[in-house]
């Protein structure tokens, strides 16, 4: 059973870039092939310049050749949609309208907080209950929150007793463009451009349209951001970006093309925790651990917690405690990773001074030189099972 909060499914979200560790869950589902044929865009080529579009490396992906899955750039709601099929061919229910309020644990649960124990010493004897604001209630072997970054399963599960997610002080705009515009994206190529100073800009092919995002410093970020509701206030961000980003050729023409959808948000983390888990209940995606966006890994890092989480299930069958304590244990460890490997690259691709952003340029350039590439074998080669048997 899945409970959705939101009453409806709409065409929500902009792109998304898939890697090949992503879409190694998606092959195990037999969805990977659907995704990169049918609803997605393969992205072979990074192409990465300056502001005055002079370039500063371009190199192939090697994603097929040396993953044997491609890197897919693809609209969020298609692959949701994707999703859904899959759940309605399985017979997996859901039910829309759900917001979580509570959920209660039989005595002997964890109930996580400074001082109590995850998963692993707690000794649940029955279903969890959860309680939804529309007053229903469903009972619960196991209960997986995928809630996202401010999740009230996460509230739970850490007893209320944490601080909130940090404001890095990076704002991202996302938008979608109404056409393809081959004439700025080639084919299967991400276009990304670096400047010194602290702002960024990428775009890359979803198909029928494409994504592009632009990255900026901000000293504090409205926590009510998101889609950017009509023509007018969509039209009042591209003026804002277009006088900040002035003399950047590539942004100043995307932003002459029409969008389809824009979100405006704040990058927000948190730093890494052991626990994920309490009781029956456990964490997945950013409710979990939140990952800027400065690799592509957030949505890849859902996949692989969602991948592992099957696996440990399958391996200990009906024990849910082992097998979420098997689970905490992998997934918080390469959670960090990642986190770690993301607030670098946001520093590297961020940087100040023109002297330290000319160092990175020639350093990229040699790395491709070398490679061929540049190496992502310790994010892009994860498979789930594989860890998980060798946990």
């Amino acid at each position: 059973m899945v409970f959705e909060a939101a009453h409806a499914i709409k065409e929500v979200g902009a792109g998304i870039s898939l890697a090949p560790n992503g879409m190694r869950v998606l092959d195990s589902l037999g969805l990977a092939q659907k995704v990169a044929a049918d609803v997605g865009e393969p992205i072979h080529t990074m192409h990465a310049s300056r502001p005055d579009e002079r370039t500063i490396v371009e190199f192939p992906t090697m994603a097929m050749e040396r993953f044997g899955l491609p890197m897919i750039g693809v609209r969020r709601f298609r692959l949701l949609n994707v999703l859904l099929e899959a759940m309605q061919a399985a017979d997996i229910p859901l039910q829309l309208g759900k917001r979580l309020h509570e959920i209660h644990q039989p005595p002997g649960s964890s109930s996580s907080d400074n001082s109590s124990s995850s998963s692993s010493s707690s000794s649940s004897t029955g279903p969890a209950t959860l309680v939804f604001e529309d007053g229903s209630s469903s009972e619960a072997d196991l209960v997986v929150g995928c809630d996202g970054l401010r999740s009230r399963t996460r509230a739970i599960v850490k007893g209320g007793a944490e601080p909130p997610p940090k404001y890095t002080g990076e704002e991202i705009v996302f938008a979608v463009t109404m056409d393809r515009n081959h004439d700025l994206v080639p084919p299967n190529t991400c276009r990304m451009v670096y400047g010194p100073g602290h702002k960024h800009f990428g775009t890359y092919g979803l198909g029928s349209d494409c994504s592009w995002f632009t990255s900026t410093a901000r000293s504090s970020s409205s926590d009510s951001w998101g889609p950017v509701a009509d023509a007018a206030a969509i039209e009042a961000v591209k003026s804002e970006l277009a006088d900040k980003f002035k003399g950047w050729g590539l942004v100043q023409r995307m932003l002459e093309r029409e969008v389809a959808v824009m979100i405006r948000v704040g990058v927000f983390d948190r730093d890494p925790t052991p626990t994920w888990s309490s009781g029956v209940i456990t964490l997945l995606g950013d409710a979990a651990s939140p990952i800027p966006p400065n690799l592509g890994q957030g949505g890849n890092k859902a996949l692989e917690d969602a991948g592992v989480l099957a696996a440990c299930l399958a391996r200990h069958q009906s024990n849910i405690h082992a097998a979420l304590k098997q689970y905490e244990s992998l997934r918080s460890k390469r959670a960090a990773a990642l986190l770690r490997h993301s607030r670098s690259a946001s520093s590297v691709a961020n940087l100040q001074n023109p002297l330290a952003a000319a160092a990175r340029d020639v350093l990229l350039r040699g790395i491709v030189a070398t490679k061929g590439t540049i190496p992502s074998d310790w994010m892009w080669q994860y498979d789930c099972e594989t860890a998980v048997a060798q946990g």
